[in-house]
């Protein structure tokens, strides 16, 4: 899959997870949990501590996300949600 691909899939699962679509936003946890984690962990040095971060940056991103317009900045929006968590 192209990297033009691949936006336009994360586009397409970025509306349907912001209308509720529960199989869409499975596919953005699947797709971003474990790089979430690993940065916060390496920042923090505490495996439980960058647990409890990951899950809140996802609460996080999955209230705001009905009012998130996509134009291609997901992951840095989706990390700096994570270090302002931090």
């Amino acid at each position: 899959m192209s990297n033009s691909q691949e936006k336009q899939e994360l586009h397409k699962h970025i509306v349907a997870a912001a209308k509720g679509d529960e199989v869409a936003w499975r596919f953005i946890v699947d797709a971003y949990s474990f790089r979430v984690f690993a940065l916060i962990r390496s920042k923090c040095g505490n495996e439980e501590l960058a647990e409890e971060i990951t899950q809140s940056t996802f609460c996080t991103i999955a209230q705001k996300l009905p009012s998130y317009t996509e134009i291609g900045k997901f992951e840095p929006w989706l990390f700096r949600i994570a270090m302002n968590r931090l």
